[in-house]
């Protein structure tokens, strides 16, 4: 067979927020040395109902299943039972697989592929997965970088570079083609296998290598042309054995070092961590975030736009217990005035920035180690959380429950995809305990730290969906309705290395028409438009056509809808009723208002709330009412009725609306699960964009979207114009062995557009 089929299996485990998954698990045979999951014990879900997934222990026959030098995909898509996040498990190999920590970018620039270890070929090898995960490859095709270190490109997708035997390559991972860049270890005198590469610096402009062991530390522009030792004499030889050494990710190119610092007679005592700032004059700033604590933290990570360092914290005797191990974040320029805790945890581990500079991703996990109870809101379970950079909005996204049991392999450590969209992170939820005999064949039956963690598999949560294209508009010419719009903008603005602010991950578009406004829509081309344009050309008499584009990500990932639009063969306008739907979460908030997460209840995973956490004496809540504010598109004039999904979780609450200064009204929501209420006052708006503004003084009020139409007698409901109905099951399938090791696989081709 020529390409494999890549098959999907879905799964659903949801959990209700108040109860836990209970499930009994009798003994079962399974190989020798391994305890299946919940043996014998009555306890909650900790592999989110993948029970059969979790039993299975066997050894593939990877050596057969090789097709054109790489491998099929197997992405299992799930939900977390407890958030009902959407994740994804994309590595099932023998031995272990992880990708390689949690400030190292695993996706390439656009996310048309990522890099992740694996023991799928029955030695540890840097591998290449699609971006849509219907394959994995080896980096290295041909074994000439063996135990290279690679690093990805921030601005060529497809361009890696890689650290061998003490020379730079910048190697063309589609073609192949490798060019030496510079032989570090005979410019330097140092052996090559002191080195550590880092990360690139977001320009692509410059490399970063450091030694440990020597304390010296070397920039490489990425071509190859020049070579800069940072002198660090004088600064560095109090400060202990160097930890970390990243680039700020800041336009001047400074970096930071994260240094051991230790006290003892022998010196072998760790008492802290320090972190500093370095020019590549060698120009140092004290970053006094480490002062806040006593004892000692690690893990820093730079903010997307190279304006933060972040870092987590032990307990000190000058901070409330409520820190306890805490993420803190401060301004690269050293301020202590702009020292802030934005996360508060029982024993936080890795964190890190995502790259559209919206989150901060953190793993945690109790003291204990154990899954002790699942409580919603509870973020220090092994957990995976995002806090928003200004500390107001904390939020659960999904239960890895990984044992922890190896520093480098089933930590999550979580880390962004490029739009932000997406964190990857490692879990041995599925085969913990003692290594199954594949893994034990090249780890042994402990692994290099000396633990006996277990056999871990790489995940992706999806923490967002990707942005919907921008200015969309529709004109009838010649018979034809001719579409066009605008790449979605990235999240973030202020990060100047993303030339034109545009989303990164969007491969492409799907277009969707409907016959009456707001839909149902259904999809009228085959496969994905790359082009920001399309024309539809099957059309019949004068009737009115409805369409919104949606942006589809390389992985998949498909956006909510974009604003929606309509065209006629007579171009006489908009002719039919107005059925607009927007998300609330995607206007500008203001505080106590902020993003929340639920993937259960709402259309897009995520909602705008009022502030929800507890009172903290340093940062008090800013004064009620929260407000938001909605760019919505009267496509003619006319009255028109603004209707509103909403919950307030806790009492009964009120909304008011608001436009051009003027109060508009307020409607009394009563306390309960989500539902669509209305504003009984009509709206006088002439055609254009116009700002609706939507404030709130009750707390724990959330808001999901809202519907703008001048239809009296339409009554929006479940989730408006978002799609959540499965598409249809297939029939006919059949399957039969062809060859030794070929089974074929037919089916009844669907009709249904969509699919």
């Amino acid at each position: 067979m020529n390409e494999f089929l890549s098959l999907i299996l879905v799964l659903t485990g949801f959990l209700n927020f108040q109860g836990l998954a209970q499930e009994k698990v009798s003994s079962t045979e399974c190989e020798e040395g391994q305890k299946p999951i919940a043996m014998n014990e009555t306890q909650p879900s900790f592999i989110h109902n993948l029970n059969e997934l979790a039993l299975r222990q066997g050894e593939k026959p990877f050596n057969l299943l090789k097709n054109q030098g790489g491998f099929a995909g197997e992405r299992t898509i799930f939900h977390d039972a407890v958030t009902g996040a959407e994740l994804w498990r994309i590595t099932n190999g023998p031995g272990r697989d992880y990708h390689e920590y949690y400030d190292v970018p695993a996706w390439n620039k656009d996310g048309s592929a990522l890099m992740v270890t694996s023991g799928i070929y029955g030695d540890k090898k840097q591998m290449l997965i699609a971006g849509d995960f219907s394959s994995l490859r080896t980096v290295d095709p041909s074994g000439r970088f063996k135990n290279g270190q690679w690093k990805w490109s921030w601005l060529n997708k497809n361009q890696l570079y890689c650290l061998h035997q003490g020379i730079i390559w910048r190697v063309n991972w589609t073609t192949g083609e490798a060019v030496s860049l510079l032989n570090l270890s005979e410019e330097t005198g140092i052996p090559a296998e002191h080195f550590q590469f880092e990360v690139p610096h977001p320009l692509d402009d410059r490399l970063l290598f450091g030694t440990r062991e020597f304390s010296r530390y070397f920039a490489v522009d990425s071509d190859g042309s020049d070579l800069y030792e940072i002198p660090t004499k004088g600064i560095l030889a109090d400060e202990g054995q160097p930890h970390r050494v990243r680039w700020t990710k800041s336009r001047d190119h400074r970096f930071f070092i994260r240094q051991k610092s230790y006290y003892g007679q022998d010196s072998s005592v760790l008492k802290k961590y320090v972190t500093f700032i370095l020019s590549l004059e060698g120009k140092k700033t004290y970053c006094n975030i480490d002062r806040i604590s006593e004892k000692f933290g690690a893990h820093p990570d730079a903010t997307a736009d190279g304006a933060y360092i972040t870092g987590n914290f032990l307990a000190t005797q000058t901070l409330s217990p409520v820190y306890q191990r805490s993420v803190w974040r401060l301004a690269a320029n050293g301020d202590p005035k702009s020292a802030r805790c934005i996360y508060r945890s029982a024993c936080s581990h890795h964190s890190s920035n995502t790259w559209d500079g919206r989150w901060h991703l953190i793993d945690n996990r109790t003291p204990e180690g154990g899954p002790a109870a699942i409580i919603r809101g509870n973020t220090t379970v092994m957990s995976l959380a995002l806090a928003s950079l200004d500390g107001r909005a904390q939020i659960v996204l999904c239960y890895p429950y990984s044992s922890y049991g190896s520093h480098q392999t089933t930590h999550p450590h979580p880390g962004s995809s490029p739009d932000g969209t997406k964190a990857i992170y490692n879990s041995d939820m599925l085969h913990r305990g003692t290594l199954s005999k594949g893994a034990q064949a090249f780890y042994g039956a402990q692994n290099s730290s000396g633990d006996s963690g277990g056999n871990p598999d790489v995940y992706v949560a999806v923490i967002r969906r990707p942005f919907p294209p921008k200015r969309v508009s529709a004109v009838a010419k010649e018979g034809q309705n001719r579409l066009k719009w605008e790449r979605p903008l990235h999240a973030n603005p202020a990060i100047y290395w993303n030339p034109g602010n545009h989303s990164r991950e969007v491969k492409g578009y799907y277009v969707l028409r409907a016959n009456t406004s707001g839909g149902p829509y259904k999809k009228i081309h085959e496969g994905i438009i790359t082009d920001t344009f399309y024309v539809d050309a099957d059309l019949s008499g004068t009737d009115t056509r409805y369409y919104v584009i949606l942006s589809v990500e390389h992985s998949g990932l498909v956006s909510l809808h974009s604003e929606e639009v309509c065209a006629n063969l007579e171009n006489s306008g908009w002719l039919g009723k107005v059925r607009h739907f927007y998300e609330v979460e995607y206007g500008e908030l203001e505080l106590p208002m902020v993003q929340q997460m639920d993937w259960l209840n709402t259309s897009g995973g995520w909602y705008a709330g009022t502030f929800t956490m507890e009172p903290d004496p340093d940062y008090p809540v800013e004064p009620y009412p929260a407000r938001v504010a909605i760019k919505v598109y009267a496509p003619k004039d006319g009255e028109y009725l603004l209707w509103c999904r909403a919950a307030s979780f806790r009492e009964p609450g009120e909304i008011t609306l608001e436009i051009a200064g003027k109060e508009i009204g307020t409607v009394k929501l009563p306390g309960g699960n989500w539902q669509w209420i209305s504003f009984i006052k009509k709206l006088r708006l002439e055609a254009g964009h116009h700002e609706i503004f939507l404030s709130s003084r009750t707390p724990f009020l959330g808001m999901d979207m809202i519907c703008l139409t001048d239809d009296a007698a339409f009554v929006p409901n479940g989730l408006g114009a978002w799609d959540r109905h499965p598409p249809q099951i297939l029939n006919g399938l059949n399957v039969r062995n062809t060859a030794s090791t070929v089974n074929t696989l037919t089916w009844e081709h669907s009709r249904a557009r969509d699919i």
